[in-house]
């Protein structure tokens, strides 16, 4: 007569894995939305005849969707100046500043803390730009909608990033060209 050890033991090793397996949860989780937040400046540079330089700053709360898509909400600013020579005894001088609110979507291909990303941003720009010189001024005021491709390298708690504002509309022609560096807040 079979000992009740040995015939039971193959029953449980069948069963028990399965009883375990059925108290499982058969969905994945919802994934953890993590919110962080950036802050940094930039360098921009507006082509043109005079070029204009500046410097800007920025501040972008975000949400990690995944670990590999992020919503933000992007605000910045950038002072520009240029100064050029019109001519014999001319100087062109001028001096502006644009400030843009938008919405941004990021995606990082790859899982990590250093690594390659691209962004879109989608917004609304407020621009002043004076222009004078001996013949007289020239201003280009106003607000529009515009779009900011980026490409960039997250190093963890710092980003640096090449950036292309293009302003729509009549705002076109002072569109720039800006080099972030930014580092988390938090």
């Amino acid at each position: 007569m079979p000992r009740p050890t040995t015939t039971l033991l193959p029953l449980a090793c069948l069963l028990v894995p399965a009883l375990a397996g059925a108290q499982e949860n058969p969905m994945p989780p919802p994934a953890s939305f993590t919110l962080r937040t950036y802050s940094g400046g930039y360098a921009a540079f507006i082509p043109g005849a005079p070029a204009a330089y500046g410097l800007g700053g920025l501040i972008e709360p975000r949400l990690f969707l995944t670990d590999q898509i992020q919503l933000a909400v992007r605000l910045d600013f950038a002072a520009l100046g240029s100064v050029g020579s019109g001519g014999v005894q001319a100087l062109d001088v001028g001096l502006g500043g644009v400030a843009a609110a938008m919405i941004k979507v990021e995606c990082s291909p790859f899982p990590g803390e250093v690594r390659p990303f691209a962004g879109l941003g989608a917004g609304w720009y407020a621009l002043m730009v004076l222009f004078g010189s001996l013949g007289g001024t020239s201003q280009m005021l106003g607000s529009a909608p515009g779009v900011m491709p980026q490409l960039g390298l997250d190093l963890g708690w710092f980003r640096v990033a090449v950036q292309y504002h293009l302003l729509l509309g009549a705002l076109g022609p002072a569109s720039f060209l800006a080099v972030e560096v930014s580092t988390r807040v938090y």
